[in-house]
């Protein structure tokens, strides 16, 4: 099953009841989030937080560079919704991205999810 039929799977499953999916991003990071691409995460995030979007599902499934000032994104993202109790859930989070959460003492700050469908549907699970 292909990515996206995977993540319509999930929206299906989950139903309207469980969350309002139109106020969920779901932003795929690719390959680097670090000094290179921090501000255009940060102007993505941006974008859909103008739109209304206030529950961020990162889907981290192709990252393989992450340094401070891409942890410093992500936590620029998380006050911002913090203000509007916004969330962020990681998902498909690599070790690259593990350790330095884990490093800086912030790897309990956001659930993590085995897949963005996992994500969206809420079921946490990933050691």
């Amino acid at each position: 099953m292909g990515y996206f039929n995977a993540i319509l799977d999930a929206v299906r499953k989950v139903g309207p009841a469980s969350h309002n999916l139109d106020e969920t991003a779901i932003m795929i990071v690719g390959d680097q989030l670090d000094y290179r691409t921090a501000s255009d995460f940060k102007y993505r995030a941006n974008f859909h937080m103008e739109r209304g979007k206030r529950l961020f599902i990162l889907d981290f499934s192709q990252t393989h560079s992450f340094d401070s000032t891409g942890i410093g994104a992500v936590f620029s993202l998380f006050r911002k919704l913090q203000r509007i109790n916004g969330d962020i859930r990681f998902a498909a989070a690599p070790p690259v991205v593990q350790n330095a959460m884990r490093l800086t003492g912030s790897d309990n700050i956001f659930p993590q999810f085995s897949s963005v469908a996992a994500a969206i549907e809420g079921e946490e699970g990933v050691s």
